[in-house]
């Protein structure tokens, strides 16, 4: 009976340890998420409300023409035809600001 009741306070001690770092643990977790989320919220309205850039606009992203094919919340689907074939681009809203995006607003003939 002594041994069962020792494990079990060595037990319960070892649990009073791993439970405040258990906490710590999940709301750094949860604290990273949210800050993440806030983050990619920010940046989808800032891109968003951003004059001159629709869903099928044609602009150039960092070089090669391309059309925007939608603006969604964490990220910009851009369509470019390579000389390969039309890929989609996915880029973060985050990273609009530091990519070389030029929207054509005219034509040349």
């Amino acid at each position: 009976m002594l041994n069962t009741n020792m494990l079990e306070d060595q037990a319960i001690d070892y649990y009073n340890l791993i439970e405040p770092l258990l906490a710590i643990i999940i709301v750094g977790v949860i604290g990273l998420w949210i800050k993440t989320f806030i983050e990619d919220l920010v940046a989808s309205i800032r891109w968003k409300i951003k004059p001159g850039f629709e869903p099928g606009d044609e602009c150039f992203l960092d070089g090669e023409k391309a059309t925007i094919v939608s603006i969604g919340y964490r990220e910009t689907i851009f369509e470019i035809d390579n000389g390969r074939g039309k890929v989609w681009r996915y880029v973060d809203n985050k990273r609009i600001p530091a990519i070389r995006l030029e929207r054509i607003i005219a034509k040349k003939n």
